[in-house]
């Protein structure tokens, strides 16, 4: 037997990167999934992959109505969910804090942080009666403050906090809230970010990058993946309100 087999999972920003891998491994483990995007084409080009233990609902999380139709798919479709990763987000500016937009920061914001908590709230009501598994994707920036990324670092930092407080008030209805911290993971994120600091030379600073990791290399999101199924099966039953850094030794060579 898998290690989710019966087990019905929604995966937000499921159509590329992280998102993506989660939903090949969770399929292959035997769960069935609803995946939410924006990008309506990567979710069918995934649905094709992967049949039909994954469904899909395009829109935007920071809209309720949204993660409503993810929810109403995913009991009417394969019942209801015992997993939510709650992982799309968006990076936002890089630029000194002095030069930031108000209207950017708050952006931001709502993707990461304000979509995040209304994720835990849809999402939770409906684990209220059988418990389950909520994993959020942070980031390293989450636990360190890097220079020129001050709205993606303080939405990062919020969710680890909205994280633990949602670990203390859902564990009374066996529901399980962890969070993930990647570090350099080789994603359209880390490739957008490369091409804006590195026009034309991406490959050289790929390189450079992976010189700032105890590993020598970039992450999969496969690797992310494996870290979020764990933390999505019983497996890890006995963990909640936990942060697992998979970044390669990036921060810990930082701090030595």
């Amino acid at each position: 037997m898998t290690q989710l087999t019966g087990k019905t999972a929604i995966i937000t920003g499921a159509a590329s990167g992280i998102g993506a891998a989660a939903a090949r491994l969770f399929v292959a483990e035997g769960a069935s999934v609803v995946g939410i995007d924006l990008d309506t084409a990567g979710l069918e080009a995934l649905a094709g992959d992967l049949g039909a233990s994954f469904a899909f609902v395009a829109g935007d999380i920071t809209q309720r109505a949204t993660l409503d139709r993810a929810l109403t798919k995913a009991a009417d479709q394969f019942g209801a969910p015992k997993i939510a990763i709650l992982n799309a987000g968006m990076d936002g500016p890089m630029a000194p804090l002095l030069d930031i937009d108000p209207k950017d920061f708050d952006q931001v914001l709502k993707v990461n942080v304000r979509a995040v908590f209304e994720g835990v709230q849809v999402f939770g009501r409906a684990m209220q009666a059988s418990g389950g598994s909520i994993v959020i994707t942070s980031s390293v920036n989450g636990l360190r403050a890097f220079g020129n990324t001050s709205p993606y670092t303080t939405s990062k930092m919020a969710v680890l906090g909205l994280a633990r407080a949602a670990a203390n008030d859902l564990a009374a209805y066996g529901i399980r809230v962890n969070t993930v911290h990647p570090g350099l993971i080789d994603t359209p994120m880390l490739k957008r970010a490369e091409e804006g600091l590195a026009p034309g030379g991406q490959e050289a600073l790929r390189e450079a990058l992976s010189q700032t990791v105890a590993l020598k290399r970039v992450g999969s999101p496969s690797e992310i993946a494996n870290t979020m199924l764990f933390l999505a099966s019983d497996a890890s039953s006995y963990v909640t309100g936990e942060s697992i850094v998979v970044d390669g030794g990036f921060t810990r060579l930082l701090s030595m």
